[in-house]
């Protein structure tokens, strides 16, 4: 039969390993976390870079509009400018 010193003995080793366990297990939690904030941020700033990536592809494709159209106007300005000097014989110049 087993003494109250050998009961309380067993019952004190179980406790140690509770809590060796509990420690054990905080750490493991505690390194996920830190592995998923970790892999977070990189998806963060991946994705900052993406935005900051298709905004100055915006940027540009509006320059780009801008300027064509730029063009364009200066083209029929251009054909408005030879229209009027031309006096229907097809010879700009007379």
């Amino acid at each position: 039969m087993q003494t109250l010193y050998e009961i309380a003995e067993k019952k004190q080793l179980q406790v140690q390993q509770s809590e060796e366990a509990k420690k054990e297990l905080e750490y493991k939690v505690e390194k996920v976390m830190k592995e998923q904030s970790e892999r977070y941020e990189r998806v963060i700033e991946i994705l900052r870079d993406q935005l900051a990536s298709t905004q100055e592809e915006k940027e540009e494709q509006m320059r780009l509009f801008i300027f064509q159209q730029s063009l364009q106007r200066v083209a029929q300005t251009a054909q408005y400018a030879v229209a009027s000097l031309d006096d229907g014989d097809g010879c700009i110049l007379s």
